[in-house]
């Protein structure tokens, strides 16, 4: 389920983000995590939300957008079918 829309989707649809000591990062198998659904990392307006819901710091805001620009990159370069 994601936790800024509350919506449930398959796993394979959602990205899973961990907090850890150095703040927001991509999932890595330790620590406790959540997920977010593709519309909302599309909506710039949920950040604010997203940060708010798990108690985040300004710094973490920027990890959220580099993230956010990465999974975007990504997309990007997967083929078309």
């Amino acid at each position: 389920m994601c936790v800024c829309c509350r919506k449930r989707f398959l796993q394979t649809n959602l990205l899973r983000l961990s907090i850890g000591s150095n703040g927001l990062e991509l999932f890595l198998g330790n620590k406790r995590s959540f997920y977010l659904c593709f519309e909302c990392l599309e909506n710039p307006k949920n950040e604010n939300k997203i940060i708010k819901i798990k108690k985040l710091d300004a710094q973490a805001k920027h990890q959220l957008k580099e993230i956010i620009a990465l999974w975007e990159s990504q997309l990007k370069n997967l083929p078309q079918n």
